[in-house]
């Protein structure tokens, strides 16, 4: 494989991966100290890469080097890579998709803003004026699968999100699939409650939303989990809304970790 910059790390980190991975690595390979391995582990956002590559290290001196470096080898130990939509459209709310967008992100999380309405270079107009530029229109997203699909709010962005055939394909296929999907401010009550994708029970959603949101447990909390639902209620509650997502998809461990980062203190 040649030379590679190599990052020695903790075994707590692994958790940001796989954390299946490192007794893995332990048992087939004798490792005998936490410090004995190491891995690359490149930023989704910088280089659209999330393969775990084992080291060389003192307790592999035994090995032949293609045993540790063949292909084969460097196959078995990738991993998923943990991936989160955010649909955004013209009148999307921008603190709330750029916050979701950033906590995710920090939490290891591969993010793809992907942009609704045919916009010419997938760029949208959010709803006080911020002009953000997508990753990808939402028709690329088409068939493919995410671990969570996150709605953010704001008016008409929300209407346009619910008015997207991609999206609501995307939302019903993470609720049938029982994989995390969620909305904030507006989202819920515009989006998932018009589209029947609010499991019975507990929901929230920005106060003034809440008429629309017939047939559902109210509540006024900062983030309600319920079943693979996420919801939230509004700029504020965003930074909240991540960190949970950065715990049920990772743990909580992690999320913490993001937390303390982000000054949250408690985290919520």
């Amino acid at each position: 494989m040649g030379k590679a910059c190599c990052i020695v790390v903790d075994v707590a980190m692994f958790q940001l991966v796989d954390p299946a991975v490192c007794p893995r690595v332990w048992c087939k390979y004798g490792f005998n100290r936490k410090y004995d391995f190491g891995f690359l582990l490149w930023s989704p956002n910088l280089f659209k890469f999330s393969r775990i590559v084992i080291w060389r290290s003192p307790s592999l001196n035994s090995l032949k080097s293609q045993q540790l470096f063949s292909r084969s080898s460097v196959r078995q130990f990738s991993t998923h890579m943990t991936t989160a939509l955010i649909p955004i459209a013209d009148g999307s709310e921008e603190i709330e998709a750029i916050t979701l967008a950033d906590v995710l992100t920090r939490g290891g999380i591969q993010v793809t803003l992907a942009t609704v309405g045919n916009k010419s270079n997938n760029v949208v107009t959010m709803s006080r004026g911020v002009k953000v530029q997508g990753d990808v229109a939402i028709e690329e997203c088409a068939g493919k699968s995410f671990d969570v699909v996150v709605c953010p709010g704001g008016m008409p962005g929300a209407e346009h999100l619910r008015d997207s055939k991609e999206v609501v394909a995307l939302l019903q296929k993470q609720k049938e699939d029982g994989k995390l999907y969620g909305a904030i401010c507006a989202a819920p009550a515009v989006v998932l409650h018009a589209h029947g994708l609010l499991p019975p029970g507990a929901a929230t959603c920005y106060p003034s939303f809440e008429s629309m949101m017939t047939g559902v447990d109210y509540k006024h909390e900062t983030v309600v989990v319920n079943g693979n639902c996420v919801t939230s209620q509004g700029p504020g509650t965003a930074m909240a809304m991540g960190v949970k997502l950065v715990e049920l998809l990772c743990n909580r461990e992690k999320a913490q970790s993001v937390a303390d980062g982000l000054l949250i203190i408690p985290m919520p």
